[in-house]
């Protein structure tokens, strides 16, 4: 993150993210089993052009280049961040 701290520029914007996507029932499927929860059913709406709703974003890339241009890389991909995340939670979870 402090990365962009080497920017000349006074003020800069960068989008911090992988080069790949997780599709939501990806995440649902890591999520059920960090809880240990079986038969689950994932019903979804779809607004009519692939989105759950209005103004849902169907996938989403941020252009990372000015972050890599200065040396950042991502250290896991959108799977990798998600098992992660959520793995952390669990554990956060278990504390209280």
């Amino acid at each position: 993150m402090l990365t962009g701290l080497n920017s000349n520029d006074r003020v800069s914007i960068f989008n911090v993210g992988s080069d790949d996507y997780v599709d939501v029932i990806t995440i649902a499927d890591i999520v059920t089993k960090a809880l240990n929860l079986h038969d689950v059913k994932c019903i979804f709406s779809d607004s009519g052009d692939g989105r759950g709703w209005r103004r849902d974003v169907n996938l989403m890339f941020l252009d990372t280049r000015r972050l890599k241009a200065l040396g950042w890389r991502a250290r896991y991909n959108s799977k990798e961040a998600v098992d992660e995340t959520v793995r952390e939670i669990v554990v956060l979870q278990n504390q209280i």
